[in-house]
């Protein structure tokens, strides 16, 4: 092996390292090719004639030297070798290589993680299903961006706070007399109405893409006031997420 430096501080430095582990013997040590070439040739010479002086008996033993070596080395990288199989493996329930499963969790550390109670836990699939459905999961997440650009189906979301449970009715066309209030969303790739209608304890939300008939829901609150004050908390939070209002 030939072993070049630059400087000569830093090759007397290998080369004292090696005499220190006894390996001295095996190396030469050149600062300047002509004016080390004696000393090299000499300690050539020296070497042969160790080797050729050495018994018959001890003629194999650099092979054993080297054989013990080579299997200090392999035993050395055996529990390497073993982790990285671990690491390129894929188990049945991930789907994928525990590597690219860490990577994974690791550009997750920070993200919000919605609080799951046990049930919700337990039912939740293998990662390996997620993995094998990653074409349908990117086709609906297409879908619910082109209704809302945030990935967020507002617009579903239940706003009726102070509503009473038991009082709640099955979806129908707004009272008549009653005039809707209107609100568009326009942008990107975002085209959405809301309409919103409060006819005394009763309020009536519209909502869908701009030109289609969209979806109606219906509350029936406790009382008018009620009504008119989930109907204005309702109108603010439109307004908040860029939502302007028109003329019906």
């Amino acid at each position: 092996m030939l072993f070049v430096c630059e400087k000569r501080a830093a090759i007397d430095v290998v080369y004292a390292r090696l005499r220190q582990r006894g390996l001295d013997s095996l190396c030469c040590l050149i600062h300047d090719s002509q004016a080390d070439k004696k000393e090299f040739i000499q300690d050539l010479k020296v070497t042969y004639e160790h080797l050729l002086a050495e018994p018959a008996a001890k003629a194999p033993s650099w092979r054993d030297r080297r054989r013990a070596l080579l299997d200090a080395l392999r035993r050395e990288l055996e529990p390497l070798e073993a982790f990285e199989r671990s690491m390129r493996a894929s188990p049945p329930e991930a789907g994928v290589a525990l590597r690219r499963l860490i990577d994974r969790a690791i550009e997750l550390a920070d993200a919000e993680v919605p609080a799951l109670t046990p049930a919700d836990t337990e039912s939740l699939p293998p990662y390996a299903d997620w993995v094998g459905s990653l074409e349908a999961v990117d086709k609906l997440i297409e879908a619910i961006g082109e209704l809302q650009p945030d990935g967020v189906r507002d617009d579903l979301e239940d706003p009726w706070a102070e509503v009473d449970a038991t009082a709640a009715v099955e979806a129908q066309p707004a009272p008549a007399g009653a005039g809707p209030r209107c609100f568009e969303r326009v942008g990107g790739s975002s085209r959405k109405f809301w309409e919103i209608t409060v006819a005394g304890s009763t309020v009536t939300v519209r909502f869908g893409r701009i030109g289609t008939v969209g979806q109606t829901q219906q509350k029936l609150f406790a009382d008018a006031a009620k009504a008119s004050r989930a109907a204005e908390r309702l109108v603010r939070e439109k307004l908040a997420k860029g939502y302007v209002e028109r003329a019906p």
